[in-house]
C-alpha cells in the first residue's frame, strides 16, 4: 500500500491524499496516512510542516473574545442576514484583544493569519435572554 498527498494549485499547500498500489498522477508520495498531514505545507527547504492555527472566538463574561499576536483578517457577519458586522483587513496585534457583544442570533466569523496559517471558521449560536 501506498500513500500520497494532493496539493493545492501552487504546489504549497495539502489539500487531500489517499492510499492504493500506485501513486495518481498529480499526487505526491508520502511515508503515512494523509490524514497526518493535513493542516500541512511544504516550506522552502521542500519539508511538510504543519501550519500554524489561526485563534478561534472565544466566550469571556459578557461577550466573545479573539487575542492574535501576528497582524489578523477577521470578519463577523450575521449568519441569517448575511450583513457584515465587522471586518478589519490587516488588524495589527496591538489592537488585540477584540471584544463583542451578539444579540440573539447566529453569526458566522471568519478570521486568518497571513498564509501560511490556517484560517478558523465559527458559527457562533447566541440565545436569548430570558429571566
Amino acid at each position: 500500500m501506498r500513500y500520497f498527498l494532493e496539493f493545492d494549485e501552487t504546489g504549497t499547500y495539502v489539500t487531500g491524499g489517499g492510499s492504493g498500489p500506485e501513486v495518481p498522477e498529480g499526487f505526491v508520495e508520502c511515508d503515512g496516512p494523509p490524514r497526518k498531514f493535513q493542516g500541512h505545507y511544504l516550506n522552502t527547504e521542500g519539508l511538510l510542516v504543519p501550519r500554524k492555527q489561526t485563534p478561534s472566538l472565544v466566550q469571556i463574561d459578557g461577550g466573545w473574545s479573539i487575542t492574535f499576536d501576528e497582524i489578523l483578517y477577521v470578519q463577523v457577519r450575521d449568519d441569517k442576514l448575511g450583513h457584515v458586522l465587522f471586518h478589519r483587513d490587516a488588524a495589527d496585534p496591538s489592537d488585540s484583544p477584540f471584544e463583542f457583544e451578539f444579540d440573539a442570533g447566529t453569526y458566522c466569523v471568519e478570521a486568518h493569519y497571513p498564509l501560511p496559517a490556517l484560517p478558523t471558521s465559527q458559527t457562533i449560536e447566541v440565545a436569548n435572554d430570558q429571566d
